[in-house]
Order: structure tokens, then C-alpha cells, then sequence
């Protein structure tokens, strides 16, 4: 596979991602396929042979990968889809049996994958991205394994999340004013304690740095990411919010898989998922890798601003994603110390 890439002009750094053999792209009428080896790209018509016959015909051993959307089964709600529930199963099958390595693709992370490698939107290119992504980037992809239906767990995970962003919405309308919730209170009450359980590292990703600044916007930076961590275990009434299965709060695993999940896959993330993601995440990694430009206003005032992913270099990429994996080590960092201080504040 490193060779096809680098002979198209693609910089490939050979170590132990995923080497994809195929990549499919599934249309409402065609099947596209982009075998890497060959450097070859061909498609079938979906009317005249079925998904189940290409799997079969593919090399024993193969590893292969598609955009997870390609695979959520037809319902009754959902005919647009291009599989039924017993395609997928037959293909889960085949894998199964010709020791098929099958991994879905966050679709999400295609225009990313695309933009690295400055290619214009395509289907071509979206396969060419995605193989590229797999063998260069640590990319958590699903397995294919048929399971599609929402466990128990999933779904309580859910509700919780709808009901966390519905108060985090409010909390952020009114700017933290503490007019209505006992979240920010709560957080304006404990961030100096929170400050001196957790590392310098996180102190600086969290804004808990300058808690005794003259300045209001500086001393309260902290309350947009603290609050994120802190409305995910608390109501806006001031309530622990319980896992209903449990009656307990939510572990890391459990906060950080459904409630702000960090996975590509995460069903609508979220109110919390997008301050964290689009908002605090992206500020910390301009701020380590300095990577601000200037700009001209509306109003022809010069400005600054964060470089956009999409002007990104490959290598650019490669440090944001280790700064990113570091925040969210700072969030699992300040999470665990929320929890013990909201525990302990109401005897759970």
C-alpha cells in the first residue's frame, strides 16, 4: 500500500495504523471500491450485483474500510439507506469467514483526511483520503460486526445527554450570571480547590491559571470548560445528576463514551461535546502550537484569528493531534476531581 501512495506523490510514515487493502464507497446506486494495491477504481451497479457477491470475491485476510454511514440498516423510518439488516448480517458473516478484517470510517473525519492532503471532493478522493487517514493516523474506527441496534446503556446514556445540554444551554444564555442554575456557583465556590488537586498542565488547558487576576475575563475563563466537566455530574437545580441504572454518577468511561463522547461516532455529540470540541480544544491548540493569523475585519480592522484545520500541513496535524489528546487527558484529570468534590459534598 506505502508504495502505490508514494508513487501518486502521497508521504506516507510507515508504522503499525491500519494498512487498508480496500476502500468502498456505498452510493444509492453504485458500489465504489478503490483497491489499493492496484491503484485501481471501479464501481458496480447495486442493481446488478449485490454487496454480499464483492465480499466474496475479495482476497482472504483482506482489511477493509467504509464510511460507517454506509452501513446503518434500512428501517422502516430510514428507506434511504442502501443495505437491510440481513445484508449487513450476510457480509458480517463473510468477513467472519474469510478472516476479513472490516472497519468503519468516521465520516466525519473524511473532509479532514481530504483537506491534509488538499484533494478536491470526490468519491475517488474521499477513498484515496480514508486509506491515507487509516495509515498515518490514529483513527478509531468500529469494527463490522452486524450490531446496530442502541443498547440499554446507550440509550439512558442519551437521555442524560439531552437533559445535561438542555441545562447547559441555560447556564451558557446567561453567561454564567448564576441568575438561574447552581452549576456556576458551584464552580466559582470550588475552582481554587479544583485548581490545587490537579497538575499545571491542566490548570493551564482548564484557564485555572489566573484565578486572582484583576481582570474579570481572565479570572473567569475557567468557567466555560470547568462548567462543561461539572454540568455532566449536576442539574441546574443543584442535584447530582445520577445515572439512572446505577444511582450513581458517571464514571469517566461512561462520561466521556455518551455523555461527551470523544469518538467520532457519538450520535449528535452534543451541547458539551461542542464547547469542548469546537470551542476550548481548538483555542488550547492554537495557543501551544502559536498557529494564529492575521486577517482583515469586516470593518477593515486587521485581526487574529485560529488557522483553520482545512490550511493545515500533515505534519501541522500530526502536533494538534498530540495537543488534543492531552487536553483530553486534562479532561479526564479534572473530571476525577470533580467527582470525589461533588461526592463528597453530598454524601454519595
Amino acid at each position: 500500500m506505502a508504495s502505490v501512495l508514494e508513487s501518486i506523490g502521497f508521504e506516507v510514515e510507515h508504522n503499525n495504523y491500519f494498512d487498508v487493502d480496500f476502500a468502498i464507497d456505498i452510493g444509492s446506486n453504485k458500489v465504489y471500491i478503490f483497491d489499493v494495491d492496484k491503484d485501481a477504481y471501479v464501481s458496480y451497479s447495486i442493481k446488478k450485483i449485490n454487496i454480499e457477491e464483492i465480499f466474496k470475491d475479495f482476497p482472504n485476510g483482506s482489511k477493509i474500510t467504509s464510511e460507517l454511514a454506509h452501513w446503518t440498516p434500512q428501517t422502516l423510518k430510514s428507506l434511504a439507506q442502501p443495505l437491510t439488516p440481513d445484508q449487513i448480517d450476510n457480509v458480517v458473516s463473510i468477513c467472519k469467514d474469510k478472516n476479513i478484517d472490516f472497519r468503519l470510517f468516521p465520516q466525519q473525519v473524511t473532509p479532514t483526511a481530504r483537506n491534509l492532503l488538499r484533494l478536491k471532493k470526490s468519491d475517488e478522493n474521499d477513498l484515496r483520503a480514508m486509506v491515507y487517514y487509516c495509515a498515518n493516523f490514529d483513527v478509531k474506527m468500529k469494527k463490522m460486526d452486524g450490531k446496530y441496534d442502541y443498547s440499554p446503556r446507550q440509550l439512558e446514556g442519551f437521555n442524560m445527554r439531552k437533559d445535561q445540554d438542555n441545562d447547559f444551554n441555560a447556564i451558557r444564555a446567561t453567561k454564567y450570571s448564576a441568575s438561574l442554575d447552581k452549576i456556576s456557583p458551584w464552580v466559582r465556590k470550588h475552582a481554587h480547590v479544583i485548581a490545587e488537586m490537579i497538575s499545571e498542565d491542566a490548570r493551564q488547558s482548564f484557564k485555572l491559571l489566573d484565578l486572582d487576576s484583576g481582570r474579570k475575563t481572565v479570572r473567569e475563563a475557567y468557567l466555560s470548560p470547568v462548567c462543561s466537566i461539572v454540568v455532566m455530574m449536576m442539574t441546574l437545580e443543584g442535584e447530582p445528576r445520577l445515572r439512572p441504572s446505577t444511582n450513581a454518577l458517571a464514571g469517566k468511561k461512561y462520561a466521556f463514551e455518551l455523555l461527551c463522547p470523544r469518538s467520532a461516532y457519538h450520535r449528535s455529540g452534543g451541547v458539551v461535546r461542542s464547547n469542548f470540541y469546537n470551542f476550548c480544544i481548538p483555542n488550547y491548540v492554537g495557543t501551544m502550537m502559536n498557529n494564529k493569523v492575521s486577517y482583515v475585519k469586516k470593518d477593515g480592522k486587521n485581526g487574529i484569528k485560529l488557522k483553520r484545520v482545512e490550511d493545515y500541513t500533515i505534519d501541522e496535524w500530526r502536533q494538534a493531534k498530540i495537543h488534543m489528546a492531552n487536553y483530553r487527558r486534562h479532561m479526564n484529570e479534572v473530571y476525577s476531581v470533580v467527582k470525589q468534590l461533588i461526592e463528597a459534598d453530598f454524601g454519595l
